[in-house]
């Protein structure tokens, strides 16, 4: 399977394999080893990735539909470069709700230690586990806000 999917990855970006030997710098009969085996060193699947722009994941998958990015086209066309955008604005997102949730959850844990404070500390409930007395204040914590 992996030999087939370079080939055919060579054959659609119409590549010479004399131009594809020389980039791997392995000669001829080497690079026509690749085509029938499906044991080829991941140095030369991950040269091939970056030659041809897909993701070294292309030569283990059934179904990758390779899109053929051109030369001169414009990177707003590019689909490849599309999806790279969403998904960084995905992540910014997710980090400004996840900063958001972290300062809540300090903002929380603020209002709980000061409630410590009004109570005396956890000297007020000596004799209690340690757990038993934060469990204690918490529960009085939450049924208070």
């Amino acid at each position: 399977m992996i030999g087939k999917k370079i080939k055919k990855l060579i054959s659609d970006n119409d590549c010479s394999r004399e131009e594809i030997a020389a980039y791997l710098k392995v000669s001829l009969p080497t690079l026509d080893r690749y085509y029938i085996r499906d044991d080829v060193g991941s140095d030369v699947l991950s040269k091939l990735s970056e030659k041809f722009n897909v993701p070294i994941t292309y030569f283990f998958e059934e179904n990758y539909k390779v899109q053929k990015i051109q030369k001169n086209s414009s990177t707003n066309d590019n689909p490849i470069i599309e999806e790279l955008r969403a998904t960084i604005e995905k992540v910014e997102k997710e980090k400004d709700r996840l900063y958001t949730l972290l300062e809540n959850m300090s903002s929380n844990y603020s209002n709980l230690l000061a409630k410590i404070d009004t109570l005396g500390g956890l000297g007020k409930f000596d004799g209690l586990e340690s757990s038993q007395q934060e469990g204690i204040i918490i529960v009085d914590w939450l049924q208070a806000a």
